[in-house]
């Protein structure tokens, strides 16, 4: 929205009211951060003075329509470049926030601690025991679902964004779960179903606490332009599909270089990529209807054509990286395994 007001330097009515709308959104987001009784007066100071400056500048860019002409003569590109700075500052400061929160409470490991005890005087048939540290977890899971909600506000990804408010979720519905079984257990000390149910809530519980922790790191990667480790493309772990005869193979190693009978592949574009792919398959699929008694001499004949005729047209494309490359003949040697495992039922039947 406002690098639209930027490149038509006009601030009509109806943008005027969106504007005005965002600035409410954002003063409400705030709010969470401010009024947190685990945010440090520091932090929360900085917070309210950014919230301010950005609060005048977009007082500066609704002006009314008389004064319209007279804020384009002082620049209002220069306004909008100022707001998105303020914006920017205020968005790092309540990211800084929120990861200080959420590694203080992970550092801290309450959860075990808390559920362990709980678990032990409710087997015990303290009951005093377990009133005390269930108030003490419940006060531990609304903090923990306020991180979550502070971990949302911040999310810059459609997916983080989804995730971190189904982890609040999960939380709120866990947290009250978690204590009912503690004292059904307290109750009935020597029930088995009432121990085991209080240790699937735990449990659980725990796993909500790790997905939290997944989250954090990858808001965190999110915000700093990387990418997180666990999201990053593998080649190393086994490859889906891959036959018994070819499981002895290094992986390290394409499949498809194994063949010394094959020409070697040239760079290649990636629009290519799918279009030879996709006629790889249509002609395994082609030709896998008819095969009924061939021996195994078949397959590599075929293939070979098949990659022949790719040679030739990948030959042209002399642009594209060794990455592309590897990727392609990963997925030709999952055909040429598809191809021989259809084979060898063929053969079989």
């Amino acid at each position: 929205m406002l690098e639209m007001v930027r490149m038509t330097s006009r601030v009509g009515t109806g943008v005027r009211e969106r504007l005005v709308g965002a600035l409410d959104a954002l003063c409400e987001m705030t709010q969470d951060f401010t009024d947190s009784a685990y945010t440090p007066h520091h932090h929360r100071e900085q917070v309210l003075d950014f919230l301010e400056e950005c609060r005048f500048e977009m007082t500066n860019l609704i002006q009314p329509e008389d004064q319209i002409d007279q804020l384009r003569a002082d620049g209002l590109e220069v306004t909008v470049e100022r707001l998105n700075r303020r914006l920017r500052d205020l968005g790092k400061q309540l990211q800084i926030v929120a990861m200080e929160q959420l590694s203080e409470i992970l550092r801290a490991n309450e959860d075990q601690v808390l559920l362990s005890s709980i678990k032990a005087c409710a087997v015990a048939g303290d009951i005093d025991g377990v009133e005390k540290y269930m108030e003490k977890f419940r006060e531990h899971a609304e903090h923990m679902q306020e991180v979550c909600r502070l971990l949302h506000h911040i999310s810059i990804t459609d997916a983080l964004h989804v995730n971190t408010g189904h982890c609040e979720r999960n939380m709120r519905s866990l947290a009250p779960l978690a204590i009912l079984a503690g004292r059904t257990l307290c109750l009935h000390p020597s029930s088995r179903i009432a121990r085991e149910n209080l240790e699937v809530f735990c449990d659980t519980w725990s796993q909500s606490v790790n997905d939290l922790s997944r989250l954090a790191k990858e808001s965190d990667a999110a915000a700093n332009g990387r990418v997180a480790a666990e999201k990053q493309a593998y080649m190393s772990l086994p490859r889906p599909g891959v036959s018994s005869n070819s499981s002895g193979l290094s992986f390290s190693v394409p499949l498809l270089l194994q063949y010394p009978h094959h020409a070697p592949l040239q760079p290649f574009k990636r629009s290519f990529e799918s279009q030879t792919v996709s006629q790889i398959i249509c002609d395994s699929d082609d030709s896998s209807s008819t095969v009924s008694t061939e021996t195994s001499a078949v397959l590599p004949t075929r293939t070979n054509a098949v990659l022949v005729q790719g040679g030739d047209e990948l030959s042209s494309a002399a642009s594209a990286t060794s990455e592309d490359r590897k990727a392609f003949e990963y997925r030709i040697s999952l055909i040429i395994d598809d191809l021989q495992n259809a084979n060898l039922h063929d053969r079989v039947v």
